[in-house]
């Protein structure tokens, strides 16, 4: 029962194996990016092709989910170590003008790819974030909410305590991967918000 119960939470996420209907060559992956979204910049030389590959069912995962802010989205990066990085141990980050950066040194194995839909849906809610703020007519609202329920979005996890910005991307990452009966009610709260965008 239990293992039923965990194939059923997995499905359509990375798990560690190998997402066999992708390309597994870093020219193929770009390529196949270009192919679906064109209007979106990838640079992800030194990357490992087998972690950046699951990278592209989270990426599609995104899109299919929340199809009018992704269309917002400019870039995905590999960035060296020297450009602009907030902290040693952070994996990727939102530039807060469209981008998503992987740190290329995080990247280079092959199993650095485990979790990334957990990373990219964090990120990607840092992008939800601006592109809401962005919007004139949501922008009061937006900024009032995550004031408003920072403290509840601190039970979600201890970086999420960081910040209102972490809170609500933290918030939106567990919206993404967890079972909605796990969500906090910070969560709860933010989906109800975000369901106008949401496919």
């Amino acid at each position: 029962m239990i293992t039923g119960l965990l194939n059923r939470l997995r499905r359509g996420r990375s798990d560690g194996r190998k997402p066999s209907s992708y390309p597994m060559s870093g020219a193929g992956q770009k390529a196949w990016l270009a192919s679906r979204w064109p209007w979106i910049e990838v640079d992800v030389e030194g990357t490992h092709p087998e972690a950046f590959v699951h990278c592209l069912p989270a990426l599609e995962k995104l899109a299919r989910c929340w199809p009018e802010p992704f269309a917002a989205l400019k870039s995905i990066r590999a960035t060296p170590e020297s450009v602009g990085w907030p902290a040693n141990h952070v994996r990727a980050w939102y530039d807060g003008k469209g981008g998503m950066h992987l740190r290329r040194a995080k990247w280079g194995r092959a199993t650095d790819g485990e979790r990334c839909e957990y990373l990219l849906s964090h990120e990607f809610g840092h992008h939800m974030e601006a592109w809401l703020l962005d919007n004139m007519e949501m922008r009061d609202v937006v900024a009032w909410f995550i004031r408003a329920n920072f403290e509840l979005g601190k039970e979600i996890s201890d970086y999420a305590a960081i910040s209102p910005s972490e809170a609500w991307a933290e918030g939106f990452e567990e919206q993404h991967n967890r079972p909605q009966a796990h969500w906090h009610e910070y969560t709860r709260r933010q989906a109800t918000l975000l369901s106008p965008w949401k496919a």
